[in-house]
């Protein structure tokens, strides 16, 4: 993602569209001038949560698991 390593990548802040809710986890900004659809909204969260849904990736040299989902990676 955007030329981040994996650990940094799948710990990244997301965003999601649910109806006209743009959730947004921590470290996501928008300028001030933003303009959204009409009846679209923010939501900012306090904290990364799993709402937001988790990934793991492995490649030969690195194992990540996300912490919303209370993943782990172990290269052996």
């Amino acid at each position: 993602m955007k030329g981040m390593d994996l650990d940094r990548a799948i710990n990244a802040s997301r965003i999601h569209l649910e109806g006209s809710v743009l959730h947004c986890e921590p470290d996501i900004s928008f300028p001030d001038k933003i303009k959204l659809p009409d009846g679209v909204s923010i939501h900012q969260w306090d904290i990364q949560n799993l709402f937001f849904g988790g990934v793991n990736a492995v490649t030969w040299e690195e194992a990540v698991g996300d912490p919303r989902r209370g993943g782990t990676g172990v290269i052996v």
